[in-house]
């Protein structure tokens, strides 16, 4: 169980989303990366820059699903 101070201490890696730009908006990082890596993993995301910074990631299902009857 975290304990006070845990909680009060600020997220050692903020990063604004490019949605809003605000405080309220805030990712861990590490978390975020993660998560990521393991939706890669499962195939349940695919990240479509190649590049190490600032990557796009995809979800293929819903896109396929989007774009079904389309073609």
């Amino acid at each position: 169980m975290a304990n006070a101070a845990s909680l009060s201490s600020p997220n050692p890696y903020p990063r604004k989303s490019p949605c809003c730009g605000t405080a309220l908006c805030t990712a861990y990082v590490p978390t975020a990366n993660t998560a990521l890596a393991v939706l890669v993993e499962q195939g349940i995301v695919r990240e479509i820059t190649g590049h190490p910074r600032n990557r796009v990631f995809s979800y293929t299902e819903h896109l396929r699903t989007l774009n079904e009857g389309t073609e």
